[in-house]
């Protein structure tokens, strides 16, 4: 009996292939169990170097070619930071050009679904379990060897293809995973326009650790003939790219500022806030005009009125800024990226919540917190204090990350906490995460340990609106959930897991309806016998009339803040 059904042998045969068919699957399969069999895909030493070779193998092995992927007439992007901004960007632009858009990006913050937007919006998850199975049972029924199956990423990129031809895209905007030569999205030969973001070294195991080598890997996306465009580089890394370019046999072009745009009277407004989007947008506003001129590439062109007025520049001259249309200007207006300089405001509390998880990230999330908060505390009456929520992303610098933002933040507390839910209520798609919890917490210890060894009068409290020059103190949390409820002081009680912490007499709730912590339970202790005080925020904290807490070190921390939140995605 096929996996994908929970019947008797003879109606999976009858159902098999029909509408009916997939309507048992859609009641017979639970979210749960698709989230476990594709954690079971994930293989940690996989060969990425084969990445193009297998998957196209694996096409074959799910009823696609090539063929079908050049009727997706791709936006393919790739880069060290600024992919989901630009990819945002170029889907807002085309679908208020009136064309039904499709994005493909990683990773997820909350559910999977978010990895594949289809006019703004996460695929439906009883389609998504449709295709999951649908795609998953023709690999498992068709492999030769027992272990030829693609690993999670390859699983994901088969199925963004096989869903955007479902959906019928006009234009499928495909952002890469890692690198680019080698990456699963790269099977895709003919794309309508390729775009570098800003280039950094990262993932030194796959891309090396130069500059020029990474530079090697992203320009690796350049197809013949098909225009290339990117931002403002290295100069070592831009001389990469241009040598690929040459090599490959296509046009590279160098942006220009967001300033050079003709938008009126009036300044150009972005969805996405901070500086760096300037960056981004002005890719995406260059990748969009060569889409959007491509015409005759089997989709309808721009109507007239639309029509954006360059021309595309002829090889090694630099890219000019145009007229920007209503179409255009209500894009970039209207543009969101979940996660990203998001803000959530509640009575006595404002969260803020950015995915920065590199060194450039981190100073410009700080930069961006910093002012946010400055803004918004000229605005309020009464004491304001602020927290940060720590918990660094894998296989990264976390003492540089912790250094930038003890130098230019001014904090009332720090609270470093494992992301692990401490119960099985936490949501499916981060339940199978690959870290054990007790991994977790030996960070949380190790990143205290750094905080305080590295502590001094850089990292001044804002007391009354101005930086004291008193240090910053650090706590440990046991979970997420009681590191939100000692950072909040109790205001916000819709957070997930509260009850829990009432259930358990460490907080109790007063006759006004505040929380109260209970102060004689002073330490947790970890399966692996390590102890962890529970935080005792200081004086500034507790009696603040408002609190901004800042999530920051990389997409799980913020994933798990969102849900923890009840946070709003799309």
């Amino acid at each position: 009996m096929m996996r994908t059904l929970k019947c008797c042998g003879w109606v999976e045969r009858c159902a098999r292939g029909t509408t009916f068919g997939k309507q048992i699957r859609h009641h017979s399969i639970s979210y749960d169990e698709t989230m476990k069999t594709w954690h079971s895909l994930h293989k940690p030493n996989f060969n990425y170097f084969a990445n193009i070779r297998h998957m196209k193998h694996w096409m074959e092995r799910i009823g696609r070619n090539m063929e079908d992927l050049s009727k997706l007439n791709v936006l393919h992007i790739t880069g060290t930071k600024g992919k989901g901004s630009t990819s945002a960007f170029c889907e807002n632009i085309l679908r208020h050009h009136g064309y039904k858009t499709g994005v493909y990006s990683s990773p997820h913050l909350v559910s999977i679904t978010e990895r594949f937007l289809f006019d703004g919006k996460p695929v439906e998850t009883n389609v998504f379990k449709d295709h999951f199975w649908d795609i998953y049972n023709r690999l498992l029924y068709s492999r030769e060897l027992e272990d030829d199956m693609p690993h999670a990423f390859a699983f994901l990129t088969l199925l963004a293809f096989d869903l955007s031809l479902a959906q019928g895209v006009d234009a499928l905007i495909l952002e890469v995973g890692i690198g680019g030569q080698y990456d699963c999205t790269n099977i895709v030969e003919t794309p309508t326009v390729c775009g570098v973001t800003s280039l950094h070294v990262d993932h030194i195991n796959y891309l090396g650790n130069t500059i020029e080598s990474v530079a090697w890997h992203k320009g690796g996306i350049f197809k013949p003939g098909t225009p290339a465009v990117t931002v403002p580089q290295d100069p070592r890394a831009m001389k990469v790219l241009e040598d690929r370019a040459e090599e490959i046999g296509t046009a590279l072009y160098e942006t220009p500022s967001l300033a050079s745009y003709d938008n009126g009277p009036e300044p150009i407004r972005l969805g996405i806030p901070g500086h760096v989007q300037n960056v981004n947008a002005s890719l995406a506003l260059q990748m969009c005009k060569i889409w959007l001129k491509a015409g005759g590439n089997g989709f309808r062109k721009t109507s007239t009125d639309e029509t954006i007025s360059s021309v595309i520049m002829k090889r090694s001259e630099k890219a000019q800024g145009f007229k920007l249309t209503d179409s255009i200007k209500n894009g970039l207006a209207q543009t969101s990226l979940p996660g990203r300089a998001h803000v959530i405001s509640r009575p006595g509390v404002t969260y803020y919540l950015d995915t920065a998880h590199t060194d450039l990230s981190i100073q410009h999330c700080a930069e961006w917190f910093d002012q946010k908060a400055d803004e918004e505390r000229s605005k309020l009456k009464g004491r304001v204090a602020r927290v940060m929520i720590f918990y660094g992303a894998e296989g990264r610098d976390q003492r540089k990350h912790l250094s930038i933002l003890q130098q230019r933040l001014p904090l009332d507390a720090v609270i470093f906490t494992p992301y692990a839910s401490p119960t099985e209520d936490c949501s499916i798609d981060y339940i199978y995460d690959n870290t054990p919890k007790e991994e977790q917490f030996a960070n949380v210890l190790s990143f205290k340990e750094f905080w305080d060894d590295n502590t001094s009068t850089t990292n001044p409290i804002p007391t009354e609106g101005k930086r004291s020059g008193q240090p910053c103190a650090s706590f440990t949390a046991r979970s997420f959930p009681e590191a939100l409820i000692a950072a909040t002081g109790g205001r916000d009680l819709s957070i997930r897991g509260i009850d829990d912490f009432i259930s358990e007499e460490k907080y109790r709730m007063t006759s006004s309806g505040d929380l109260y912590r209970d102060p004689s339970v002073t330490q947790a202790t970890t399966k692996d016998g390590q102890c962890l005080d529970y935080p005792q925020l200081p004086e500034q904290v507790q009696n603040a009339d408002h609190v901004q807490i800042l999530f920051a070190g990389g997409f799980k921390i913020i994933g798990h803040g969102l849900w923890y939140l009840h946070g709003k995605l799309f």
